[in-house]
């Protein structure tokens, strides 16, 4: 993947993303337990019940970075040989804008719809070799 579930929290808010990742009603996934269960931390002082919806949350998460890849790898593919032996820092940032954009579905804000479509431009410049 461009980017781990640990570095997409780390670029982005953590709380923000929990939020999206969580579907428990009431809410029972936050930052702090995300990010705790991402990096494969001892989730022992949570609840059971709090332990699950970490996992799925992360599962989301997770999903969604898989799609920012797959779409990564559609724009690539026709130029580069794929898996990328060293991919560049800026397919994280991608990655993770990508992944931010799927996990808010059709409720994502003006914002995080810019920064979605400016990724694509990028891939599209990409694929047509105006940048490399």
């Amino acid at each position: 993947m461009y980017a781990s579930a640990s570095q997409f929290l780390k670029r982005y808010s953590a709380e923000e993303i929990a939020q999206r990742a969580d579907a428990s009603i009431p809410p029972m996934v936050y930052g702090e337990l995300l990010t705790r269960a991402a990096a494969g931390d001892d989730l022992s002082a949570y609840s059971p019940e709090e332990q699950t919806a970490a996992g799925q949350a992360l599962a989301r998460v997770d999903r969604a970075l898989q799609d920012a890849e797959q779409t990564i790898n559609t724009y690539l593919g026709g130029r580069y040989q794929l898996p990328l032996t060293n991919s560049p820092e800026v397919l994280e940032r991608i990655a993770g804008q990508l992944a931010r954009y799927f996990l808010y579905d059709d409720a994502a804000t003006e914002q995080i719809t810019i920064l979605y479509k400016d990724s694509i431009k990028f891939l599209e410049s990409v694929a047509t070799g105006k940048v490399q």
